[in-house]
């Protein structure tokens, strides 16, 4: 079986935006090996893709030019890669892409790191959406693919920084709630519910005194590595 990975961004609100592109993956690509590579920053969010992904987390400490290759060669159960998307858009991801040694790399040009990739699209990185991502995927594909909006909604009261919400003791007061156990369990009916909205909201925010009880319910186990 062939394999897929997906290098998500490292900004919070960014790996939300991605959330529609990766579940048009799981419909196209049924018969693959689907691979995700997470920062550490993002992981938590990365929890509730677990059951059609295997996810992979990037040490900071290893995302460097002499760090990149060994990781790509270490990464387990990733031995044949057919197609690498990059939703950073860095020369480091770039150089990333080629040590899987993929062969269709996908990805926003920038710069230098156009060359890395076979299929690219300009986009400013202030401006990379859930929209954008799904005109790469089309670009790729060459054909249309459902286009979503995504809205991420983190109040200020609650949390200033993304680096300040994985400092804390106690995991955030959010899932992605009863979107998330729909795609598990009837992903075409939920997607055709929710695309009625002009925006779907991906995150729940809990209140305090019940997110703790809440938090893991209904999730499914990771697939982790």
């Amino acid at each position: 079986m062939r394999d897929i990975v997906v290098l998500l961004p490292k900004k919070l609100n960014a790996v939300v935006e991605t959330i529609p592109f990766l579940h048009q993956l799981t419909k196209k690509y049924k018969e693959h090996n689907l691979h995700i590579i997470s920062h550490k920053e993002s992981d938590f969010l990365v929890d509730v893709l677990c059951e059609k992904f295997f996810v992979h987390l990037l040490p900071e400490e290893k995302y460097n030019m002499a760090g990149i290759h060994h990781f790509a060669v270490n990464t387990h159960m990733v031995h044949d890669v057919e197609i690498f998307f990059d939703f950073e858009g860095s020369v480091k991801s770039g150089v990333l892409a080629l040590s899987y040694s993929a062969q269709k790399k996908v990805g926003y040009a920038s710069g230098l790191n156009k060359v890395f990739y076979t299929t690219a699209l300009e986009v400013e990185e202030n401006k990379r959406n859930s929209e954008s991502h799904l005109k790469l995927f089309s670009d790729f594909l060459e054909e249309e693919v459902p286009r979503v909006k995504v809205k991420f909604d983190m109040p200020e009261d609650l949390v200033t920084t993304t680096e300040d919400l994985f400092k804390t003791a106690e995991p955030a007061p959010f899932i992605f709630c009863h979107f998330c156990n729909q795609i598990t369990e009837v992903p075409d009916q939920a997607y055709e519910l929710l695309d009625r909205f002009d925006e779907q909201l991906f995150v729940h925010w809990l209140p305090e005194e019940n997110y703790k009880k809440e938090l893991f319910k209904d999730f499914s186990p990771c697939n982790r590595h």
